[in-house]
């Protein structure tokens, strides 16, 4: 073998070092190109300056200015993502809540995305000491995990459907599904032969918090009504779902009639059957909720 055949092998490995070099330089070139938004590039530029003979002084001033330069930066894009993660979040609560179109005013719905209920309803019945029952007692029944089916019965204008807004409000903070139907709907839904409207008792029956609006308002058809709440119930109970039922069925008996809680929960139990009351005894809780209507106050 001649002494050129020899040097082959050396030529080749000088030749692969190179490229490998190469390489590394490109990948470096193309990763400071990728940290331009955090100083590095400017720092070795202060680096070189220093090298070069400027005074040192002025090359740490330099590197100060520019360091301080990278942590304002910084700390206005951090600013900037916070804002942007604040409002996508308000965004799809906002959405949520939407669709699930509760009847609430404007005004109420504010104090409500604000935090600020209890000043509303101060505002609203500053001398009814009973104002923020029906909200109380769904903000209790919101932290007893063990209480899966809360009947919040009271006449009109009570705060009932704010009191269902906040449970709902507070689902959707929490990244839990709800949805809310009116009790008409809900039979609709259970006894229809329809693909869609049977989605939607799928719906009814799994997701994490459902809220029932006028109960009471169907009892022209009693066994279709009890019939759809029990298929509902009958599916959501063995998998720890929360179901609250908002009425006015039975409330106008404790509140015109002047009894107690008691003989109104009777009538409302009459209505439904011995049935919904004994699963009640189990697994649920009600709420009679009485006093003048809180509509028109300002």
């Amino acid at each position: 073998m001649s002494a050129s055949d020899d040097r082959i092998p050396v030529e080749l490995h000088e030749a692969d070092e190179q490229l490998r070099a190469r390489g590394a330089a490109l990948r470096e070139n193309a990763a400071r190109r990728d940290r331009l938004g955090s100083g590095d590039v400017q720092l070795d530029l202060v680096r070189l300056a220093v090298k070069r003979g400027v005074d040192p002084s002025e090359a740490d001033a330099a590197r100060t200015r520019v360091v301080e330069s990278v942590d304002v930066r910084e700390a206005r894009q951090r600013e900037q993502r916070s804002i942007a993660r604040a409002k996508a979040e308000a965004d799809r609560r906002d959405l949520a809540f939407n669709a699930l179109k509760i009847s609430i005013t404007s005004r109420v719905r504010e104090a409500l995305f604000a935090g600020t209920l209890d000043d509303e309803l101060q505002r609203i019945a500053p001398d009814d000491p009973l104002a923020r029952h029906a909200l109380t007692s769904v903000e209790t029944w919101l932290d007893q995990s063990e209480v899966q089916v809360l009947v919040v019965l009271g006449d009109m204008g009570r705060g009932k459907t704010v009191a269902s807004a906040v449970a709902a409000f507070d689902a959707i903070k929490r990244r839990r599904s709800v949805a809310r139907f009116a009790e008409s709907e809900l039979v609709t839904y259970a006894h229809s032969p329809t693909i869609t409207h049977g989605d939607r008792f799928d719906v009814a029956c799994n997701v994490e918090l459902l809220i029932v609006e006028e109960l009471g308002m169907s009892l022209a058809t009693p066994d279709r009504v009890r019939a759809a709440l029990f298929r509902a119930l009958d599916a959501r109970i063995p998998n720890g779902l929360r179901t609250l039922l908002i009425s006015n069925h039975g409330a106008d008996t404790a509140e015109k009639k002047h009894v107690g809680d008691r003989q109104a929960i009777e009538a409302f139990g009459a209505a439904y059957g011995g049935r919904f009351l004994d699963r009640m005894r189990e697994i649920g809780s009600f709420c009679v909720v009485k006093g003048p209507s809180l509509r028109g106050r300002s």
